[in-house]
């Protein structure tokens, strides 16, 4: 996948993978949202989008017309449905406190950085954006933006 796409698969993978070594609840059960209209379709269209945006492979975010999710439940009313097979019921309170633990002491937190670009080189994710008023480049085996409404790239 290319360096925008991974950041969901990424961080499901990373999660799934924390909670198994740490014995954490993490309860893969797909997830079926319903509409029974053509504007609840529309938003099942944009959340499938947002899904693939987000790093989701089309078979990981399935849209079912209404007669293929009749075969999966016959007594359904619903014009069409999006199935995603990775969610996953979790303690994110839990995952986060456990992953500080994990990484305590081999990481730097880098508050005000305002990313502007993301793209690898090497192997290595490279995030470029701006610090205090000056140009920077951080590069890492692992990017993690807490706060997604700083980036201002596209």
């Amino acid at each position: 996948r290319a360096v925008g796409e991974m950041g969901e698969a990424s961080a499901y993978d990373l999660w799934r993978e924390l909670a198994m070594k740490k014995g954490l609840k993490f309860e893969v059960n797909g997830q079926l949202e319903v509409a029974k209209n053509d504007a609840e379709i529309s938003v099942l269209r944009k959340h499938q989008e947002w899904a693939r945006l987000n790093g989701m492979r089309d078979d990981e975010i399935v849209y079912l017309e209404g007669n293929d999710l009749r075969r999966l439940l016959p007594e359904s009313l619903a014009e069409g449905a999006l199935m995603s097979v990775n969610e996953a019921n979790v303690n994110y309170g839990e995952l986060v406190e456990e992953l500080f633990r994990e990484i305590s002491g081999s990481v730097k937190f880098v508050g005000g950085f305002k990313a502007e670009s993301v793209s690898e080189r090497g192997g290595k994710v490279v995030v470029g954006g701006l610090l205090g008023g000056s140009r920077y480049e951080i590069e890492s085996d692992l990017v993690i933006n807490a706060d997604p409404f700083q980036y201002t790239g596209g």
